[in-house]
């Protein structure tokens, strides 16, 4: 079963995946650093509670 039918398909299909790979990787840089201002506020909250 060939699934590329030309070399120029098979480079195609990776520049597709590598610019998929970098916003996966964007994306999940994101959801982080949002996630570490959650953090941040949530340990604001504990420590003026004390």
């Amino acid at each position: 079963m060939k699934i590329f039918k030309s070399k120029k398909g098979m480079e195609t299909w990776m520049l597709v995946l590598i610019i998929l790979s970098i916003l996966f990787l964007f994306a999940i840089i994101a959801w982080y650093a949002g996630l570490n201002e959650e953090v941040k506020d949530l340990l604001g909250k504990v420590s003026n509670s004390f």
